[in-house]
């Protein structure tokens, strides 16, 4: 667990300090190393999956056990105090680079493995049930609170941004997808081949959100749009649009399931992988697909990092990491 936790640090710390510089210099760090003369504009997105990462990864800092000899008055995590400016240091140094979902992600998790790093082990357990049934109840509220916002929106849409107009128009396609298939879905990964998804949005379509500008009709032209670019968008109405009711309700108990396990501390210290939870869901609510390999791969190295982190994935090693000050 020690060289564990001195490689997530040193990792984190070097990943920190090259994003920033990469972002400081206009992706010049990431242009390079990919041999690259010059910079082309689209580059820069390229950084927000590594942020997102970073930000899954750094609640992961509560755990840290104290890289000093094996036995003796220093063994066991660092002090609760040094492991929480840590946590605040890497998450400040985090809001200075790209990718506003990591940084709302990296928030979250602070949050949410400070409270748990804190709290005693009652109040902790409580905090993770509630902190499961509040993902669950945003996974089944979302897809309907979609429709909502859709029915809401007309009268200032023309004031967003051409991007998050276009993100309308997909949740609008994705949710009478859905709507076609309440109970099972399309089916998993569907959502990249939805009957109508590669057809751009009709003009009637951007009138019925409230658009009337010939620029913005000009935008989409332009950008030759899609009705469903490969996913939704949202997590919860990709589950919906994809594995129906059913597969929402599933989906929100695991999250509550996980969540109250995580808080006993049940093989993996409780305040980092709350904090992991909380911050993978806000990505998972506003980012990737939700079935991307890289993304379930980055959630699952989380998992390892953190029973790694626990001793070997022990229930009490697991709760004596979230406990011991």
């Amino acid at each position: 667990p020690r060289l564990l936790g001195r490689a997530l640090l040193a990792g984190l710390s070097l990943g920190l300090a090259a994003a920033l510089a990469d972002s400081a210099s206009g992706s010049a760090l990431r242009a390079a190393v990919r041999g690259l003369r010059e910079v082309p504009p689209q580059l820069v997105f390229g950084l927000k999956p590594a942020a997102s990462v970073m930000a899954l990864l750094l609640p992961l800092l509560a755990a840290l056990p104290w890289p000093g000899p094996r036995s003796g008055p220093r063994s066991g995590p660092w002090p609760r105090a040094m492991r929480s400016l840590l946590l605040l240091a890497g998450t400040a140094l985090l809001l200075l680079a790209p990718g506003d979902t990591a940084k709302l992600a990296a928030l979250a998790g602070l949050v949410v493995a400070l409270l748990a790093l804190w709290l005693p082990a009652g109040g902790r357990q409580v905090m993770g049930w509630l902190l499961g049934a509040g993902m669950a109840g945003v996974l089944l509220a979302t897809p309907p609170l979609l429709g909502l916002l859709l029915r809401e929106v007309p009268p200032v849409v023309e004031r967003l941004p051409p991007s998050a107009i276009h993100r309308l128009v997909i949740w609008q396609f994705g949710l009478e997808r859905a709507a076609e298939k309440p109970l099972a879905g399309w089916g998993m990964e569907a959502a990249r081949a939805l009957p109508g998804g590669e057809d751009q949005p009709e003009r009637a379509r951007l009138e019925a959100l409230g658009l009337r500008s010939p620029a913005l009709f000009g935008w989409f032209t332009a950008m030759r749009s899609t009705l469903m670019p490969l996913h939704p968008h949202n997590g919860p109405l990709q589950i919906r649009l994809e594995l129906g009711l059913v597969g929402s309700a599933l989906a929100a108990l695991a999250l509550l399931l996980l969540a109250g396990r995580a808080a006993g501390g049940e093989g993996v210290p409780p305040a980092a992988a709350l904090g992991a939870m909380a911050s993978g869901f806000v990505t998972f609510l506003a980012s990737f697909g939700a079935w991307q390999p890289w993304w379930l791969c980055s959630l699952a190295l989380a998992l390892a990092l953190a029973r790694g982190l626990a001793g070997g994935g022990s229930s009490a090693a697991g709760a004596r990491a979230g406990e011991q000050p």
